[in-house]
């Protein structure tokens, strides 16, 4: 489990300057922070799954996936990883290859 400070808080999600990159399967926010770690943020969306438990699960499998590869050590970035429309919950392998596609040029 990725610690409580490398979380970003729901209400900082929104920013300023901020740098996307997207995919098939999501979109990922950059911005600046002056913190010396980085802070990630995941949204699902209730059209992913109407259950609670297969969005939670979803968003632990990327909280793990950013603690794993240690990507949190970068410094001064604030990252929210959003889940479009239309994606099933059949597509988690794709969704984690695809956020490790995105997120391994921090």
């Amino acid at each position: 489990m990725l610690a409580k400070k490398y979380k970003l808080p729901s209400s900082s999600f929104r920013g300023s300057s901020r740098l996307y990159r997207s995919g098939r399967f999501l979109t990922v926010n950059l911005s600046k922070s002056p913190l010396l770690f980085s802070r990630f943020g995941v949204v699902v969306s209730l059209k992913y799954d109407k259950r609670a438990t297969v969005r939670h699960r979803l968003k632990r499998e990327i909280f793990e996936f950013i603690r794993k590869k240690e990507i949190f050590r970068a410094p001064g970035r604030n990252v929210v990883v959003i889940i479009k429309k239309g994606v099933t919950s059949t597509d988690e392998p794709a969704i984690i290859k695809e956020v490790s596609l995105l997120l391994s040029n921090l």
